[in-house]
């Protein structure tokens, strides 16, 4: 099915680049060419998707250094290790039969390297007490030479299901099973090298008709994040209706009011959208998170009066091998605790007010004053190549 490369290759992206985390999801390194079923399985509206390119054989002699890189003999090698770790932590935490275990680490590993997409287009809380949100969501993962392994991995993990639970419905020009569960029916099955997964009323047929449909244009969300966010070779793209998303938490609250007061507080009130890419630049590894507001971010999220410039990486040795720079302005992220704080109740902020009191009772110190505001806003860390971690 998939070679020990790829495996290896999931290793150093979960280890190496684990700061970029699901903001960005540095996966797919190096990139697949851009696959047209994944492009089109974007809906034209939705809560979040999440789009891989999946992941190409790295080339020893590609121009990119990363690529390069990730050739190399003794990478490799350290990436198997790594793989070989995994894989055991994996089966130890996971409460499967051994047989099922090997299907489900194998179905894991194809969602990791070949192109997918998931979206979820719909979710809304219970109607009522005790009954099941409403969900709509579509998953597609571009099998490749790798279908038949995928297909067996999948029997395996199901198992042989009870004649006539599910019950076989068209899936495209082949046909696939249908499950009815709580949160709607949940449809699988293989189709055109594509293994489709939906759930919900509604999600088969509207998937069926994305992806068939050769000529469908870009949703704008997409668009928009797409040319605000370029990258040279993509390797994963992450989008969510942050705006939709803060609605849903604040109504599934028991006190929805206050909920949406914080969120005022905060700053995060105004959030839109949250959107992200990764993925290879001319010579560099390049992952970027862009925050989408109605209107100027407020709360937390307010810009600093001076961002990072030059002068600041100008006091980091030129040996320095990791760097991390930030505006951080201690004085004001206080004020907006006490703001979070009082929107909480009226007495939220007051436990914070009475041990700032005491700090300046006791030693004599205004920590807002003497302390946030002598360290200033701009903070710069490195690590150089003698060890001995971040130092400031």
């Amino acid at each position: 099915m998939i070679g020990i490369g790829l495996t290896e290759l999931v290793a150093l992206l979960a280890a190496f680049f684990s700061g970029g985390g699901l903001l960005g999801l540095p996966l797919s390194v190096p990139p697949l060419p851009p696959d047209a079923v994944i492009a089109r399985a974007a809906p034209d509206a939705c809560l979040l998707h999440l789009e891989a390119a999946g992941v190409a054989a790295p080339d020893a002699a590609a121009a990119h250094p990363m690529e390069r890189m990730l050739a190399d003999d003794e990478i490799r090698a350290f990436l198997a290790a790594a793989a070989r770790e995994i894989v055991s932590v994996a089966r130890q935490s996971l409460p499967l039969p051994p047989e099922a275990e090997d299907a489900a680490l194998i179905l894991l590993e194809a969602a990791l390297t070949r192109p997918m997409a998931l979206s979820v287009e719909r979710f809304a809380p219970p109607r009522a007490p005790g009954a099941p949100p409403a969900v709509a969501a579509t998953f597609v993962l571009r099998t490749g030479d790798g279908e038949e392994a995928i297909r067996r991995a999948l029997a395996g993990l199901l198992g042989p299901l009870p004649p006539g639970l599910a019950r076989q419905v068209p899936l495209g020009a082949s046909r696939g099973q249908r499950l009815e569960t709580p949160f709607g029916p949940l449809t699988w099955g293989f189709t055109d090298g594509s293994l489709l997964v939906t759930v919900g009323e509604g999600a088969r047929e509207s998937l069926l008709e994305r992806i068939g449909d050769e000529g469908r244009e870009t949703p704008e969300w997409k668009s928009d994040l797409e040319r605000r966010l370029p990258v040279a070779r993509r390797s994963t793209l992450l989008h969510v209706d942050a705006g939709a998303l803060l609605e849903l938490l604040a109504a599934t609250m028991p006190d929805a009011r206050g909920t949406r007061a914080m969120f005022t507080a905060t700053g995060i009130a105004g959030l839109r959208s949250l959107d992200a890419v990764s993925g290879l630049s001319d010579d560099a590894f390049a992952a970027e998170v862009r925050l989408g507001f109605e209107g100027a971010p407020r709360g937390s999220f307010a810009p600093p009066e001076s961002g990072i410039e030059a002068r600041h990486l100008a006091r980091v040795p030129a040996d320095a091998v990791r760097v991390q720079s930030w505006t951080l302005d201690g004085k004001q992220w206080l004020a907006t605790a006490m703001r979070i704080l009082e929107a909480a109740g009226p007495q939220g902020a007051a436990p914070l007010r009475g041990a700032l009191a005491q700090v300046r009772a006791v030693a004599g110190i205004d920590l807002e004053d003497d302390l946030l505001g002598a360290l200033g806003p701009d903070w710069t860390m490195y690590d150089l190549p003698a060890g001995g971690g971040l130092m400031p």
